[in-house]
């Protein structure tokens, strides 16, 4: 449990940014849950103190991989909802095309 602790900002340095901060600075990507920062995608807790450390968490192998079948589930979820005059057959055939792109 430890990697879900986060240090104390050191008070000496005022620019530290709060978790909240650092949500709104990164909408959609991040979202803050009382003193912690969360990847929205990857669901893990992100350093909010340095801004160096949010960038390289988007930039790691880890997150695209996992924002890219996001993405894909995400397209599958927008297929079922957005579409009511698409019989049921093409439904299956649209999911099955989706899940061989994944």
């Amino acid at each position: 449990m430890d990697k879900f602790l986060i240090k104390e900002p050191n008070p000496w340095h005022e620019g530290n940014a709060s978790p909240q901060e650092r949500a709104r600075q990164y909408q959609g990507i991040y979202y803050a849950d009382g003193k912690k920062l969360f990847c929205r995608v990857c669901n893990v807790v992100v350093n909010h103190v340095r801004k160096s450390v949010c960038d390289a968490h988007i930039k790691s192998y880890k997150h695209k991989q996992v924002s890219t079948s996001f993405i894909n589930l995400s397209m599958i979820y927008a297929l079922f909802c957005s579409h009511p005059y698409i019989s049921s057959e093409e439904h299956v055939l649209l999911i099955v095309v989706a899940l061989i792109y994944i």
